[in-house]
């Protein structure tokens, strides 16, 4: 018989205010690049280094 071996849980991760902020910072910063640009969002995202799903 196989005994079960319990993983320690990951603590949850915290944001602090500031974190926040500079998300939705970022998101707005974001939108006002692809919209003077006139690009593609995935050829933003590219650019920035991300995938078109983290924009």
């Amino acid at each position: 018989m196989q005994e079960k071996v319990e993983m320690p849980q990951k603590p949850r991760r915290t944001f602090i205010a500031k974190q926040k902020t500079d998300f939705s910072n970022y998101r707005s910063v974001t939108v006002a690049i692809l919209k003077q640009s006139g690009k593609r969002i995935s050829h933003v995202a590219q650019e920035m280094g991300l995938t078109e799903r983290a924009l």
